[in-house]
């Protein structure tokens, strides 16, 4: 309902409009009733009748157009007379009204009704839209103080001097003489300075505005204000950094304690990453419902079965550390922070070598103690696992090194191979995810010796891969994606990662030619001028060890044939942007 009032020669008037937005049937037919009643209302306001009488006639009407509306009256009176005043309170349509109506009064008639429902409305955008709002509503609001109460009461407030609030996070700055708070995250920076015998303190805020200056003497004041605010504002920094933390941390059920005695366990094991304070050993302990693990200080991590999505045991063959590694579903708060990985480990001999130390005579027996000792922690570890895991097979890892690297295979849609090439010794693995608002991962330097072996294991994994000589944007490429996938299908999809396609013809070239396709390649990862001086040196040392130039001569024709390919595949014409003076000169040189 929209009211509009005005006044006019001290004698008031009031209009009202009743608007309903896209209403159902069954609320037009109770706007109608209301309306119906309204008029009989209006038709009983005549001389002489008493407004309890109106009142009466009004629910009488009610009554017949619809009853159910008698529970649903949102007022106990259906309008007041109106005139010097608003509302005449002696004047009201109410049942225990009983003056009269007299000729020129005039009324205000509304009849109100509420607890009405729709059934035909659903609420999943609402519901939409308060689950978007909900976070930004639990963020609380950084007031210093909510009334004049909680004021501190300090002698530097009451002699104008800058006082710093620790418990309330805030400053409190005299301005024009008056005390003013500010909450410290309002306060970008502060900075000090002396200039003829004269000591400033800036304050620049996080929302710039005018300048405010106020002279005062001594100088301790300032000093400390500054110390004292910078050492405030790297506390709310840090307190602010681990409530970001612990937003996206998931709260793990309470272990459950198993009362056996003969719990599988491991001992001796270390814990990365380094949850603990300091490095200590413990103890890994299998419980009813997740793993404990208990250092020798008395620190306790509980790691919960269903919390856990893959297992990895790794044995100590050909490495130092044998390890059991969870990744976890969701992570998980330990300490102040939260942490998506979990790993426990033993170290099987030193991992640091002691350069000044003389090889010894009974290295052999070391030696043969050593292995005897890594079968030992192997048979133990396995032991451990068969009792209480079922190891992951559908991941590839790297548990060893820190960070862990740890890509799950159902995740993974399509491979790609970055920087394959004759002339190059190493190239680059890159695993495009399911989810395309997931970032790529990235394997670099693979030897060129390991190509055979890493595509055979694709095709057992069922993972399809593509293969080029350029490192690719992948930001700039997902972003892309993600912002029009149906056109990015629509005009190839994943076709260009393969130059020797043929399944599109020369019509969709201009469709591609859309994109800014020179912004696709990265040349921070990938140099040509450094792979062709590496090809230049590849060559030159070939030349000085081998009189016979036939071998060179045959690679050098075998890439020129393998350029003009290249360059008759339409997906490469349009992807691979090389300058062309570059291309006529390699192509004069017999290399790529």
């Amino acid at each position: 309902m929209t009211t509009f009032g005005c006044r006019l020669e001290s004698y008031c008037s009031n209009l009202s409009r009743t608007m309903l937005v896209d209403p159902s049937r069954e609320l037009e037919g109770v706007y109608e009733n209301v309306r119906l009643i309204q008029t009989a209302v209006i038709e009983a306001l005549k001389p002489g009748r008493k407004l309890s009488e109106v009142y009466q006639i009004g629910i009488e009407a009610c009554k017949r157009q619809d009853a159910s509306l008698l529970d649903k009256l949102f007022s106990k009176e259906f309008g007041f007379s109106t005139g010097v005043e608003f509302r005449e309170s002696r004047y009201t349509i109410s049942p225990k009204c009983d003056e009269k109506v007299r000729e020129g009064m005039v009324f205000i008639v509304q009849i109100s009704v509420g607890d009405l429902k729709n059934p035909g409305v659903k609420d999943e955008q609402a519901k939409e839209t308060q689950e978007f709002e909900q976070p930004e509503v639990k963020k609380a609001k950084n007031v210093s103080y909510k009334n004049y109460e909680k004021f501190p009461q300090d002698e530097e407030i009451d002699t104008l001097m800058i006082h710093v609030d620790h418990h309330h996070d805030s400053v409190i700055l005299p301005l024009y003489g008056v005390p003013v708070p500010f909450h410290i995250s309002m306060i970008k920076n502060c900075s000090t300075w002396i200039e003829n015998d004269t000591m400033y303190l800036r304050i620049n805020f996080a929302h710039p505005g005018g300048n405010v200056g106020k002279t005062s003497a001594p100088s301790d004041n300032l000093y400390n204000a500054f110390l004292l605010i910078n050492e405030m504002r790297k506390k709310f920094k840090t307190k602010e950094a681990e409530e970001r933390e612990k937003e996206g941390a998931v709260k793990q059920d309470k272990l459950i304690i198993a009362a056996n005695q003969v719990n599988p366990k491991l001992k001796d094991l270390c814990v990365r990453p380094n949850i603990i304070a300091k490095r200590d050993s413990g103890t890994l302990e299998a419980h009813t419902n997740g793993f404990r693990y208990t250092a020798l200080r008395g620190d306790e991590i509980d790691v919960l079965y269903n919390n856990i999505r893959h297992a990895f045991f790794q044995p100590c063959d050909n490495e130092m550390i044998i390890l059991l590694h969870f990744h976890l579903k969701n992570p998980v708060l330990w300490g102040k922070k939260i942490y998506g990985d979990i790993q426990f480990f033993t170290e099987v001999e030193e991992i640091t070598t002691n350069l000044g130390k003389y090889p010894h005579i009974q290295d052999r027996d070391a030696v043969a103690s050593e292995q005897m000792k890594r079968e030992m922690l192997n048979q133990t570890f396995q032991a451990f696992c068969d009792e209480v895991l079922k190891p992951t097979s559908s991941c590839l890892v790297n548990l060893t090194e820190s960070p862990v690297f740890v890509v799950r295979l159902d995740d993974v849609e399509r491979v790609h191979f970055e920087r394959v090439s004759i002339q190059l010794k190493n190239f680059d693995l890159v695993f495009i995810f399911k989810d395309y608002h997931r970032k790529t991962q990235m394997i670099q330097q693979i030897p060129k010796a390991s190509l055979d072996i890493v595509k055979e294991w694709l095709n057992s994994c069922d993972l399809k891969y593509t293969e080029g000589i350029q490192s690719l944007n992948w930001p700039k490429i997902m972003k892309t994606i993600v912002d029009d996938p149906v056109e990015f299908f629509e005009t190839g999809g994943w076709s260009f990662l393969d130059p020797f396609s043929d399944d599109e013809d020369e019509s969709d070239e201009s469709d591609f030619l859309s994109w800014d396709e020179e912004s696709y390649f990265d040349d921070s990862d990938s140099d040509p001028d450094s792979d062709e001086n590496e090809s230049e040196e590849e060559t030159t040392e070939s030349e000085e060890n081998d009189p016979s130039l036939d071998s060179d001569e045959s690679q050098a024709k075998a890439a020129e044939d393998e350029w003009d390919i290249l360059k008759d595949k339409t997906k490469w014409k349009k992807f691979a942007t090389v300058d062309k003076a570059k291309m006529r000169r390699r192509e004069g040189e017999g290399r790529l």
